[in-house]
């Protein structure tokens, strides 16, 4: 029997597997089929409301700062990210190494940390409304080579 525990999501081996295992399709578009089964659909559908759910303090979502009517727009003197363009897609550029941090991190830890600073209830990694807003989000990727790791401010 193996004795060796599972790594938790957050985990420091967990965010170095998901680099190398996503490094490998480095130069490959990213492709995500969000009507291949009734669960794709289902995570599709509340990924976009998480998106798009003002919640919260501010009562702000991810699309205050994610809607193409603001990208490019600073917000403490960095640009707000287009998440499908192809130098800033979300789901083909992470994990990344985060300068600020001096650390890998994964998407959905780069949502959790976005989600702290906006005053929004962080969404459990693993939880089926950060899982669907995993698929949303990559779903904007759609197209986009995978470069991965990537350097992020």
């Amino acid at each position: 029997a193996n004795s060796k525990a599972v790594p938790k999501l957050e985990s420091k081996e967990m965010v170095k597997m998901s680099a190398y295992v996503k490094s490998i399709a480095n130069g490959e578009k990213t492709s995500i089929d969000v009507k291949a089964n009734k669960h794709m659909v289902e995570m599709m559908k509340l990924g976009q409301q998480v998106f798009e759910e003002r919640r919260g303090g501010r009562g702000l979502s991810c699309n205050n700062c994610h809607s193409m009517d603001i990208v490019g727009q600073r917000l403490r003197m960095q640009p707000l990210p287009d998440l499908g363009a192809k130098e800033t897609a979300a789901a083909s550029t992470w994990p990344a190494y985060r300068m600020t941090q001096s650390q890998m991190v994964t998407l959905d830890k780069r949502m959790q940390q976005c989600m702290k600073n906006a005053l929004l209830a962080e969404l459990p990694l693993g939880s089926k409304e950060m899982v669907g807003l995993e698929v949303y989000v990559t779903n904007k990727s759609k197209g986009n080579p995978i470069s991965v790791p990537s350097v992020k401010r």
